[in-house]
């Protein structure tokens, strides 16, 4: 509904500003992202576009509807971090994880001096989107000029302090971890709750929690949306007042 028939049906209403610089930046993004899945992408607003996904069962492995529900619950699962060489991170990523590069982006430098907020004489900003095996986009970012990283993050501190790859058998992929020359904070141990983890950390030290969910994996993979509502109305609804 147009923005003006609202508010002549509802005149008390309270209208919060849109931020149509992000809206456009997001958008941007998620149409890059469909152009992994077909070149063939007509957008036809910000946030909207037709994609003909004729012919591409054979490259995805799956019909078109099961591709776009992947699509959609990837765009859910972006994660972002900020790296020291971008050449390095997407082959660490590619080749300790398997997680392929499926889409490149390069801000122009009045881009990244607005929105990154980052100066200089000539500021840029490569973007890569890392798609992670079984769902999930990791975002990197490696920017110029660069400021080093934080030798350590307080775990008390507000703010990203980690992220995790979900996997099955944790100590198989420890042992395959050290192998490939990775650091590993920890080996592998059990959670009060059931589950096992441990920490590695990758090239510039962004921490990565490898957790084994066991029989809960299944439970959060099929009843996810739905266990959500029960608990958000049940066993968490105090989290949520």
């Amino acid at each position: 509904m147009p923005m003006f028939k609202a508010l002549a049906l509802c005149p008390q209403a309270v209208v919060i500003p849109p931020d149509i610089a992000k809206y456009v930046r997001v958008g941007r993004e998620v149409r890059q992202a469909m152009q992994t899945l077909t070149p063939l992408v007509e957008p036809l607003s910000i946030d909207e576009a037709f994609l003909d996904m004729s012919g591409t069962q054979r490259v995805h492995g799956m019909i078109p509807a099961k591709v776009l529900a992947r699509f959609a619950r990837d765009v859910e699962r972006d994660i972002g971090i900020t790296v020291s060489d971008f050449n390095k991170a997407v082959k660490f990523y590619s080749e300790v994880f398997g997680c392929p590069l499926v889409g490149v982006s390069d801000a122009p430098p009045d881009r990244v001096r607005a929105f990154f907020g980052v100066d200089g004489p000539a500021p840029a900003c490569k973007i890569g989107w890392v798609r992670v095996p079984g769902g999930g986009i990791l975002e990197i970012f490696a920017f110029e000029p660069k400021l080093p990283p934080e030798t350590k993050i307080p775990w008390n501190r507000t703010g990203l302090t980690h992220f995790s790859f979900n996997v099955r058998d944790t100590q198989k992929w420890y042992d395959y971890l050290v192998s490939k020359g990775v650091e590993c904070l920890s080996k592998p141990e059990q959670s009060p709750r059931g589950h096992w983890f441990f920490f590695a950390k990758d090239m510039d030290g962004n921490l990565i929690e490898m957790i084994d969910l066991k029989g809960m994996h299944y439970v959060l993979d099929w009843l996810g949306p739905l266990g959500g509502i029960l608990f958000r109305r049940g066993r968490y609804k105090q989290y949520y007042e």
